[in-house]
């Protein structure tokens, strides 16, 4: 028997619309839905899906009148679903009071705690609403945490904090990456890098909040000097890339570059484009 989810991303796209815009009377208009998808075919529903997204029409109603079939309206409105269950729907086990409430099973179905039905996905549809919520490394990890979950008895709790808590980690590095590239350092080195123990007249402590988030916010300026070889550039780039750590971004680029970058655009009348590639970023290293 086909689904109406194997109908593909157009019909996922569809009716998640459905059940964010209609969350209390999605299940009756996915039956229905389900039902004209036997009488039309796949690729009727699959057109008339289409055509619903384009025109942002959404239910069982249009989709039948698109197709052509009559379909009459729910026997109730949006807010009173679902209906409150009478005698004849609902039986209670044997021993159980009146005034007990029902649960979740005996209701026919899943309840949120708002005594809501709740949609559950399965693996296709969960691949397809991480990818259009954008989390890439929660697309990327989600089954092997289902398992380490169920394998460890996690809470729900514990499985949505470490899941989010992996995106957020993977945005950070991805960030961190992307700004690197960005930055055109000629190699990375890090202030833990740096061999502080043949530098006798330099110390970390030193640098001070050259390597604070202040360094950046107040607008201060570092001049390194020496001899060659004792590490200033290493030292400038170890700051900087600590700007882009603290959540700025950098660009490296060495005097001689600049000068003939900026004089070249001066004498084509376009100093004012080149100029946004040296004052935009947070922090400049001028080697």
């Amino acid at each position: 028997m086909p689904y109406l989810i194997d109908l593909g991303a157009t019909a996922l796209a569809y009716l998640t619309e459905l059940t964010y815009r209609r969350p209390r009377t999605w299940i009756p208009e996915v039956e229905r839905l389900h039902a004209l998808l036997h009488t039309h075919g796949d690729a009727a529903l699959r057109t008339a899906f289409e055509r619903g997204l384009a025109e942002q029409a959404f239910g069982a109603e249009y989709i039948a009148h698109y197709l052509g079939a009559t379909m009459s309206p729910l026997p109730f409105e949006e807010t009173d679903w679902p209906p409150t269950p009478g005698p004849e729907r609902l039986r209670r086990p044997k021993g159980r009071s009146a005034a007990e409430p029902l649960d979740a099973v005996e209701h026919g179905g899943i309840l949120s705690a708002r005594r809501r039905p709740v949609m559950i996905a399965d693996e296709t549809d969960l691949d397809a609403l991480f990818k259009r919520l954008h989390l890439a490394n929660a697309r990327r990890v989600w089954r092997d945490l289902v398992q380490r979950a169920e394998h460890e008895s996690w809470s729900y709790r514990d499985f949505l904090t470490l899941l989010a808590t992996d995106e957020i980690a993977h945005r950070q590095q991805t960030r961190l990456a992307r700004l690197t590239r960005r930055a055109h350092f000629p190699f990375l080195k890090t202030i833990d890098d740096f061999n502080f123990t043949y530098r006798s007249s330099l110390r970390v402590h030193m640098l001070g909040s050259a390597l604070a988030p202040d360094f950046v916010t107040e607008g201060r300026t570092l001049i390194f000097t020496g001899k060659p070889g004792r590490g200033k550039t290493h030292l400038a780039i170890a700051v900087a890339y600590r700007a882009i750590q603290n959540g700025f971004d950098a660009f490296f680029t060495t005097a001689a570059a600049l000068i003939d970058d900026l004089s070249a655009a001066f004498r084509a009348g376009e100093l004012a484009q080149a100029l946004p590639t040296y004052t935009h970023p947070a922090v400049l290293v001028v080697d």
